[in-house]
């Protein structure tokens, strides 16, 4: 009887690992069929994706997309050393996605000072997510959707963010969103974009004294830190009432009708 049992449990493990395995493997076939089509459906938005390579590995884990190469659109050029998107790639599961080695935007902003070193973004994939057309993005839109974003990170040089928030998309189908934020080193930060001559000498001396007076010490630390809210709206990124940068519009292509600018 014992070794019957044994025979049966051990089949019935057999049988869940050939099936989970023979499932793992159909996703990887999906995931890369979608990953080799996004170029060709990323340039009906007037989005150029090169890659230098990509693939999916992770098994019998998690699967994990990677990608490397280059994404261009309105001018503005990034190298992307590494991508690593880790998720089983189904509706209302968590992904991480994570860039190891930051990325490069090598035209037209500077490289040294836009670049981050380090970025990692966690969220859950929605139950339903449109097709990027501007008729389905609408109707995502006026259902009341968003995407949540349960962790952010960012690194560059000294400084690190660590926050969380969501994005929308507002009446004209631009990328809307609010985030908080904790930030550490952007003393040092601030003094590194002083020594590289990126800030004048006076308009370093002014944001230090505002940064000075916004910046708390964690008392188990002893690290100073800074939390601000984030807010992009109208296309332009503000960290409370300063506005840091405006975005080029986002243009969506229609089902019937070439793809018109914001």
């Amino acid at each position: 009887m014992k070794a019957n049992s044994f025979l049966i449990v051990s089949g019935l493990l057999v049988l869940l690992l050939t099936t989970y395995t023979a499932f793992w493997f159909w996703m990887a076939g999906e995931i890369r069929k979608e990953m080799d089509a996004l170029p060709a459906e990323a340039a009906k938005n007037g989005v150029q994706i090169v890659p230098g390579a990509m693939g999916v590995r992770g098994y019998p884990l998690i699967h994990e997309a990677w990608f490397s190469g280059s994404i261009a659109a309105d001018g503005t050029v990034i190298e992307v050393p590494l991508l690593e998107a880790r998720s089983f790639f189904l509706p209302q599961t968590p992904l991480s996605a994570e860039m190891p080695q930051g990325f490069n935007i090598t035209h037209p902003a500077d490289a040294s000072v836009w670049s981050p070193n380090y970025l990692l973004v966690q969220t859950v994939i929605p139950k339903s997510f449109p097709e990027f057309f501007r008729e389905d993005l609408a109707a995502w839109r006026d259902a009341g959707n968003r995407i949540v974003f349960g962790n952010i990170e960012l690194g560059k040089n000294s400084l690190r963010l660590k926050g969380n928030g969501h994005v929308l998309l507002d009446a004209n189908l631009q990328p809307a969103g609010e985030f908080n934020a904790r930030i550490t080193g952007h003393m040092d930060f601030l003094a590194w974009l002083q020594q590289q001559n990126h800030i004048e000498t006076r308009d370093a001396l002014i944001a230090t004294a505002v940064l000075s007076g916004l910046s708390k010490t964690d008392p188990a630390s002893n690290e100073l830190y800074m939390e601000a809210a984030l807010m992009l709206q109208n296309r332009m990124l503000f960290v409370g009432p300063l506005r840091l940068a405006s975005l080029p519009p986002v243009v969506w292509a229609s089902r019937n009708l070439p793809a018109l600018p914001e």
